[in-house]
């Protein structure tokens, strides 16, 4: 047993930022001194050496912790694409909170707290820490979506996700009652030994498996939990819709293979039904409602809910390949959503001192800015799928999955799906670079070098995915491998 784990080391940072930011930041003697690109460097510093301590910590193939929480290779994996994802938010948000004047230190002590919570997360093996981590961070992602505290739509949009995410706490705790009220267990472990060796028909376990698929499906933005969605992207700063609308995807994914893969998998019968369901919302609702969005941030918020359809119809064949495939493609829709709205959060109107928000303000800006519009029109060539870019690889490899398969009927909706979101995806590509009109063009500040430079990193992976993917493809085959062992 290991006493001390690489997120014990990222607890007791955070909380070592958090004070030093009480201490010196409101401090009056100070005259309350400008901390935000020192709480940054630091978060940055701990997450490196928590890459390294993590480094270390995968020679041992299962760590224990005081038999609540269980690192084995795909959690060390998982870490460490989180890891490096969160700097990446870190390093590109400045720029938009500068240009917005919300450089407070709580911003990068927030993101360090909400990825040790997941990172916790998807390593506890209780439900009731389960729980109690899930709300821990809810609460950092709520600060998060109202932390412009200049902004009404901001605060509007923190109390939105408050409302409807407690809603979807009520449901999980809901539905971990009920499992216990059955089985009187709440170790992950001991739960799949029960099940695994009892057969049970009882009407209340099999309402806690559903009320708990609910609240997880709340977590990743499916259908028809996700009305609260598209408000909570326009309101919140996109320094903070940078982080919730990628970093918590990949960890929420692993967690619902780990509760309906292994620990609910002799009840499939009854959960499958319900994914059905929510694929086929996903896809029908995420993209009729993207036809007809006029905001760049909700465009893309209905974009993830009919991506999450796509992710959800994976979850019906429980085989090592389709899930490997699954987790390639929410790790390339991760990459590219945030190198959509790192470009994003570089467009500021100097005249009107605000972010771009409206697709018709991107209407002929090929003509002002082609260096960046080159880079979001290659970005939305690829979330829509189109060779020779990475996701295009990614949607073909899950299809081939779903295609063979006794669900392979599932796959048409899929590919209509797929047709009617090229259009809006292409949409957005025909105002940038054909349409014309006659209003005055939009001063736009120059990009920032390290969004600049990640975008191009970003761009460069996707042109050569095709010709080396070893790398990521061995990574999301060590998550699935590990999930079936």
């Amino acid at each position: 047993m290991i006493s001390f784990l690489p997120e014990h080391y990222l607890l007791i940072g955070s909380l070592f930022l958090l004070c030093y930011g009480i201490t010196f930041g409101l401090s009056s003697n100070l005259k309350f001194p400008f901390l935000y690109k020192n709480t940054v460097y630091l978060s940055i510093l701990i997450l490196f050496n928590f890459i390294i301590f993590n480094i270390q910590d995968s020679i041992h193939n299962n760590i224990y912790y005081n038999f609540f929480f269980l690192k084995d290779s795909m959690i060390f994996i998982t870490e460490l694409l989180l890891a490096f994802l969160s700097i990446i938010i870190l390093l590109t948000s400045y720029y938009y909170n500068k240009n917005n004047s919300i450089l407070y230190w709580e911003y990068p002590i927030l993101i360090i707290f909400s990825i040790t919570s997941i990172y916790f997360l998807i390593s506890t093996t209780e439900l009731i820490s389960f729980y109690f981590l899930l709300e821990f961070q809810s609460i950092c992602f709520y600060i998060l979506a109202a932390y412009n505290r200049k902004s009404k739509k901001s605060l509007e949009s923190g109390i939105k996700y408050f409302i409807m995410g407690s809603f979807a706490s009520i449901l999980l705790l809901l539905g971990f009652s009920f499992v216990y009220a059955v089985t009187g267990l709440t170790n992950l472990e001991d739960l799949y030994i029960f099940f695994y060796t009892t057969k049970i028909n009882n009407i209340l376990l099999y309402t806690g498996i559903i009320l708990t698929l609910a609240a997880l499906m709340f977590k990743i933005y499916a259908a028809p939990f996700h009305f609260w969605v598209s408000e909570v992207y326009q309101g919140a700063p996109t320094s903070s819709v940078m982080f919730f609308a990628t970093i918590p995807l990949l960890a929420f994914f692993i967690i619902i293979y780990k509760f309906f893969f292994i620990l609910f998998y002799n009840f499939t019968d009854i959960w499958k039904l319900f994914f059905i369901l929510i694929c086929m919302c996903s896809l029908l609702l995420g993209t009729l409602g993207a036809l007809y969005q006029q905001y760049i941030k909700k465009l893309l918020a209905y974009s993830s809910i009919m991506n999450m359809g796509f992710t959800t119809a994976a979850l019906l064949k429980t085989d090592v390949i389709t899930t490997h495939h699954n987790i390639i493609y929410i790790i390339l829709y991760t990459i590219n959503t945030l190198a959509i709205l790192i470009l994003f959060s570089n467009l500021y109107d100097i005249k009107k001192k605000n972010n771009i928000e409206l697709l018709s303000n991107l209407i002929s800006f090929f003509k002002q800015n082609k260096i960046l519009s080159t880079l979001i029109m290659c970005f939305f060539y690829t979330v829509a799928g189109l060779p020779p870019f990475s996701f295009f690889f990614g949607k073909l490899m899950l299809l081939t999955s779903l295609s063979n398969s006794a669900s392979n009927l599932i796959v048409y909706p899929i590919i209509v799906a797929t047709l009617i979101g090229s259009f809006y995806y292409l949409r957005v590509i025909q105002l940038i670079s054909y349409s014309s009109t006659n209003q005055q063009w939009i001063n736009i500040k120059p990009i920032s070098y390290i969004s600049l430079f990640i975008s191009f990193i970003i761009l460069i992976f996707n042109i050569i995915y095709l010709g080396n993917s070893s790398t990521i493809n061995v990574l999301s085959y060590a998550i699935a491998l590990e999930l079936y062992l």
